[in-house]
């Protein structure tokens, strides 16, 4: 009868063991790896919110009513338009601007959150200018020629297209599922105003009462 050294039987066993133990664990990893891919859509939906601007123009604060329309993705990316235009514009006062709308957001979900978003657009805007007025006068008599006669000021409302980008960041108040309360600040820039740039261009709080995103999975 033949005898086995019970050391070298249970090193041989451990080897097996373990070799058995690592072919089960690499099949497992094989079979979850080939499983089936769930792929989770994204939430999103549209939105729309009425929004009011105070904003420096002309030399004075003044108010701007406006809205914004947008796709929101995931409760963080929102791509739509707005448009704004001056409350109390007249015949020499007016502004209107309008364009593209990004925006990415934080938090929304929560009480608290906040959003960077962007306007990238084109614009109209009337600014008075105070200018002289010169003439001839009709009862100038003698040999020499008339000279223009000063006849006073008057006050005429240039208008000027332009280009704007206005950069905005906003505080988020969760007030309903679907109901948002935006706060914030920004700054219009515009370029391409033939000289008038310093007149409409300026600072600008905005607030905001945003409906939605309606969305769906």
């Amino acid at each position: 009868m033949k005898r086995f050294p019970i050391g070298r039987t249970v090193g041989a066993a451990c080897v097996l063991v373990a070799t058995l133990s690592s072919g089960r664990a690499s099949a497992q990893d094989a079979q979850q790896a080939q499983g089936p891919m769930t792929v989770e859509p994204l939430q999103a939906g549209w939105t729309f919110a009425p929004d009011v601007k105070v904003t420096h123009f002309d030399g004075a604060s003044r108010t701007l009513g406006g809205a914004y329309v947008g796709w929101v993705i995931d409760n963080t990316l929102m791509i739509g338009g707005a448009g704004y235009w001056l409350t109390d514009s007249n015949h020499t006062r007016q502004l209107s601007y309008g364009g593209a709308l990004i925006e990415w957001r934080q938090g929304a979900d929560q009480p608290i959150g906040f959003s960077v978003k962007g306007l990238f657009g084109a614009g109209t805007a009337t600014v008075p200018q105070t200018v002289t007025l010169f003439g001839i006068d009709p009862n100038h008599g003698g040999g020499m020629p008339p000279s223009p006669t000063n006849l006073g000021t008057a006050t005429i409302g240039f208008r000027e297209d332009f280009f704007v980008a206005e950069p905005q960041l906003d505080l988020l108040l969760r007030l309903a599922p679907h109901v948002h309360l935006h706060v914030g600040g920004g700054y219009r820039a515009v370029s391409n105003a033939q000289g008038l740039e310093p007149e409409i261009r300026g600072a600008t709080g905005s607030v905001s009462l945003e409906f939605g995103p309606w969305s769906h999975r």
